[in-house]
């Protein structure tokens, strides 16, 4: 692989896994091993689903075939889904939830000599955002009670 493309993917501020059609990890960058305490020499070679059994396999495998043969993104939203990979989150900076709320793209990645399709996966931290609009809802649910 192309270690200036993966250096460069280890500078974002958001998780990027790559995977192959089987969902195995090829790449799990510095965010990720911050924020879910898995050194990537843990993951790499392992499936996703068989570290993070609150995965739907199916869809996710659905998903990844749809961008690997379409050359198309895909999406996870924090609405329905929460998150797609359990990531918990320390309290001190978020105390409405106890799972990092997540917005999620799926992405085509090649490798410039490689014949094999991959996907990426970007990993939004959108728990800030979503605790937010609870207490906008609360505060709105209040002023409606009062009126």
């Amino acid at each position: 692989m192309d270690n200036i493309q993966l250096s460069y993917l280890d500078t974002i501020y958001n998780g990027v896994i790559i995977v192959d059609k089987d969902l195995n990890v090829v790449f799990w960058n510095k965010w990720l091993e911050f924020k879910t305490y898995i050194k990537r020499e843990e993951i790499i070679g392992k499936s996703l689903v068989d570290r993070f059994d609150n995965l739907d396999e199916d869809e996710l495998k659905r998903k990844v075939k749809f961008v690997i043969n379409f050359k198309k993104q895909s999406f996870y939203t924090v609405e329905p889904h929460k998150y797609l990979i359990s990531i918990k989150l320390n309290n001190i900076t978020s105390r409405a939830f106890e799972i990092m709320r997540q917005n999620i793209i799926l992405a085509p990645f090649n490798y410039e000599n490689s014949e094999k399709n991959y996907v990426t996966i970007h990993t939004y931290d959108v728990t800030e955002l979503e605790a937010t609009k609870i207490k906008l809802q609360e505060s709105l649910d209040e002023i409606n009670i009062q009126n």
